[in-house]
């Protein structure tokens, strides 16, 4: 945990936050300061400071609750990148063709390695592209149709077989599997 005062002899303001909190990595920054303004204090807080307290209204309660809660709010944030981690290596690692598109555009988000390597297209081309580019052109009605029943019903899975082409023009069989997210 790192206590700032923002008052410092060799720098000051929105300058010294940015220092520190590029050399804090994963420890919490507390902001200590005499200035009461709300936009400044949003500001820091957008630098990744965990708490903005005032000087003034500064009482032993309440430094001790922002020290806590700075505390476990960087545990719980560790844990999320944690998971989050574990989780792109699982899809990454995926031996089967995986992919994560946008529901509003049908632009992919991310493909694993074995998309690409299925399909023939790089991430870059991929990412570029959106569902129904990997669709032969008769399809992609079926396919939106699909789309709109799946969002329209209260199914948290969704399974079928569908025609992809790959990048070298071939069409392939494959099943599909949705899963709804719901964050």
């Amino acid at each position: 945990m790192i206590l700032l005062d923002l008052d410092l002899p060799d720098a000051r303001g929105s300058k010294l936050v940015e220092e520190v909190v590029a050399l804090s990595g994963q420890v919490p920054v507390v902001v200590l300061t005499g200035y009461e303004n709300e936009k400044f204090g949003l500001e820091t807080l957008s630098m990744g400071v965990a708490d903005y307290l005032l000087k003034d209204e500064l009482s032993p309660f309440l430094l001790a609750k922002s020290i806590t809660y700075s505390i476990e709010r960087n545990r719980i944030n560790r844990s999320l990148r944690d998971s989050k981690e574990q989780y792109q290596e699982l899809f990454d690692l995926s031996p089967q063709p995986m992919w994560v598109y946008d529901h509003e555009t049908l632009k992919f988000l991310d493909v694993n390695h074995a998309a690409t390597q299925h399909y023939g297209y790089s991430r870059e081309e991929f990412l570029s592209m959106s569902i129904t580019d990997i669709r032969p052109e008769e399809d992609v009605s079926l396919l939106l149709g699909a789309i709109e029943k799946f969002k329209d019903s209260e199914s948290l899975n969704y399974a079928g077989i569908y025609r992809h082409t790959k990048k070298d023009g071939t069409n392939i069989l494959v099943e599909i599997h949705l899963q709804r997210d719901y964050l």
